[in-house]
């Protein structure tokens, strides 16, 4: 048995593979299950020698969206020839910090039934078109450690201590296991506060804009919908901190003499294209081969198993009932995950929400507190008792609980926002400027998500209602700096310069919120008002 193997889907990534199975192969990993969606290159023909020499096994897999598929079909064909096996991408390099095999790093979490590790995205370097000298050496910016996309985690498991994959990131373990953090908390989520100070992820989802096209075309791995461009301008404008841990690790562990390397990629004016895939494969090629063969068998993945095509059918029908608001079908289709994997937290979590949107709190109570049962003082659990707490005016408990969370996640703005929102309720508004401060210092595009959005905008009413005009514009105009198209800030900004006598701002920010949502009566008949040099009503309540 292999001790650790990595599992790949790839559609047209020929190019970049040999890059990152010689540098994996140098810190410890055994084998690769590669599956190939429909390449126009067959990557059997490009990794012939490594195919010969044990350390690859090639599975085609036709479709769309086709990467749980292959996840699962891996599990179940290979598991049995692996203690552990990683579900990465090929932009994706595994990064231990006190350690240079991977190998020695899962010995201390046997006990688990995975490993989530977070990972840690790059950007494209100002490149716009592929460089030469591959992914390491040319992609050395990188986003800080709150930004969002952080969050989100890449699982190493144990194939006989898992049921099934529930996403690309995330899996359903067996009970009694559980996956865990390099902190040993518990996740069972593929979003989860980040820790990376013992192993990380680096993502270069960005690559050059060119190579980022190509992505945009392919759409994504598991469900085949495409992705967002602004993400690209996003993560790029965030990727701001020079990092070559990556490169130290690889001359610290003697694997290479990278001296020259790291001081040209650090000089920024100078050429930094040295061809450091060439001096992975020759060291890589000095590895011995496999011991073992694998036989494949069908080369061809087979249709998925009844398991995997049930839950995929409940995931859509899920959706689907949330797209309709449909809350009877919602709570149908929970209760039958949970009975169906009792050891899945976030079902729980999902179904004590639903109870609160259906104003029925005894239910949600009782769903949370199986979920305490089965983890207890886990980030999500905390997080939705918070809320529940908060829903029914216990304010202390939700308080208590909010800051449980942030000891697992200090610079969580979600929960800084939450804690925020509670202090207005009690009038402590220097205590919620300092949290929304907090919040947005650490990342300030946090402004767009829903939560941060809402406690600024209360922050703003309450200024404006003490006639603190100047404090309450600049928290509205903050926040619509990242929501631009935001109606209800639009409206509200206007409201603040008519009571400043300011009309033509007024008749600025008013026209853009009719543009922004024509049918908001508010908005249509405050540009007719002002227009006619009526004063409209007050600021509009949260």
């Amino acid at each position: 048995m292999d001790y650790l193997s990595l599992c790949l889907m790839v559609k047209d990534e020929n190019e970049y593979l040999e890059e990152w199975i010689d540098y994996h192969l140098l810190l410890g990993v055994e084998r690769f299950y590669i599956y190939d969606n429909e390449s126009q290159v067959p990557v059997r023909e490009n990794l012939a020698d490594y195919i010969g020499r044990g350390q690859v096994v090639i599975q085609e897999i036709s479709g769309q969206g086709q990467q749980l598929r292959a996840y699962d079909h891996c599990i179940q064909t290979f598991g049995r020839h692996s203690k552990w096996i990683g579900f990465i991408d090929t932009d994706e390099f595994i990064v231990p910090s006190a350690t240079s095999d991977l190998r020695d790093f899962l010995q201390d979490y046997e006990n688990f039934g995975g490993l989530a590790v977070h990972w840690v995205m790059f950007g494209s370097n100002g490149h716009m078109k592929k460089p030469n000298g591959g992914m390491l050496a040319n992609y050395t910016r990188r986003t800080i450690h709150t930004f969002p996309e952080n969050r989100r985690i890449k699982s190493i498991i144990q194939p006989d201590k898992v049921l099934i994959p529930f996403s690309p990131h995330h899996f359903i373990y067996k009970p009694g296991y559980m996956c865990v953090n390099e902190n040993g908390l518990r996740i069972d989520d593929q979003v989860y506060p980040p820790s990376t100070q013992k192993i990380r992820i680096n993502h270069y989802w960005l690559r050059s804009k060119e190579e980022f096209n190509a992505k945009l075309s392919r759409g994504r791995g598991d469900r085949g919908t495409p992705y967002s461009e602004d993400l690209f301008t996003n993560i790029n404008s965030q990727s701001t901190l020079v990092d070559l841990s990556v490169l130290d690790l690889l001359g610290s562990a003697g694997v290479l003499d990278i001296s020259l390397i790291t001081s040209r990629v650090s000089d920024e004016s100078q050429d930094t294209r040295v061809d450091l895939p060439d001096q992975l494969h020759r060291r890589a090629l000095e590895l011995p081969a496999s011991i073992t063969q694998i036989n494949a068998g069908q080369t061809q993945v087979p249709e998925p198993r009844g398991e995997l095509l049930e839950l995929l059918s409940m995931d859509g029908l899920v959706q689907a009932a949330q797209e309709g608001h449909d809350q009877e079908k919602l709570e149908q289709y929970y209760r039958v995950m949970i009975n169906r994997y009792p050891n899945f937290l976030i079902f729980y979590c999902d179904l004590a929400d639903l109870y609160m949107s259906m104003n029925q709190p005894d239910k949600a109570w009782n769903t949370l507190a199986a979920a305490w049962r089965l983890a207890p003082d886990t980030y999500y659990v905390l997080i939705r008792m918070g809320k529940f707490y908060q829903a029914v005016g216990d304010l202390d408990h939700a308080e208590k609980v909010y800051r449980l969370a942030l000891a697992i996640d200090p610079d969580g703005f979600k929960t800084l926002c939450y804690l925020a929102s509670i202090q207005i309720d009690r009038n402590k508004i220097d205590q919620a400027i300092g949290l929304v401060a907090h919040a947005v210092q650490k990342y300030p595009y946090s402004t767009k998500d829903p939560d941060v959005l809402k406690a600024i905008k209360k922050l703003g009413v309450y200024y404006y209602e003490l006639q603190d005009w100047q404090q309450a514009l600049s928290l509205f105009l903050l926040a619509l700096e990242y929501n631009p198209e935001d109606c209800e800030l639009l409206v509200n900004i206007g409201k603040i310069y008519y009571d400043r006598r300011e009309f033509a701002q007024v008749e600025h920010y008013l026209t853009r919120a009719v543009k922004a949502r024509p049918e908001d009566e508010e908005a249509r008949l405050g540009l007719a008002l002002v227009q006619k040099s009526i004063q409209p009503v007050g600021v509009r309540q949260i």
